[in-house]
């Protein structure tokens, strides 16, 4: 694999793993935005959406944006789905979670 064509590889990469969920795109997406895809991960992938979350939130610095609107008319902001996000993926951590 070329240099060039490695850089794309990640550069693709990374910009999946920052990608906020869309609820309207897929299923998948929806139960990413509830976080219902965490409970079929296993160790190395609820690490690698640890990962993710962080560095989206280091990213992310002050332009926070509301990026979906609950069915009650509550927003949902970015910072604050990846901050709960980080927070039930630390708790399944500590308690073991992931399947093996």
């Amino acid at each position: 694999m070329s240099s060039l064509t490695r850089q794309r590889h990640y550069c693709k990469r990374f910009c999946k793993a920052l990608e906020l969920p869309n609820p309207c795109r897929s299923y998948e997406d929806f139960l990413r935005l509830h976080n219902y895809d965490l409970a079929r991960m296993d160790r190395l992938e609820l690490r690698n959406a640890w990962n993710a979350a962080e560095t989206a939130l280091l990213l992310l610095g002050k332009n926070d944006h509301v990026f979906y609107i609950r069915h009650d008319g509550s927003p949902i902001t970015a910072k604050n789905w990846l901050v709960a996000r980080v927070a039930r993926i630390r708790k399944m951590w500590r308690e073991g979670g992931g399947s093996y």
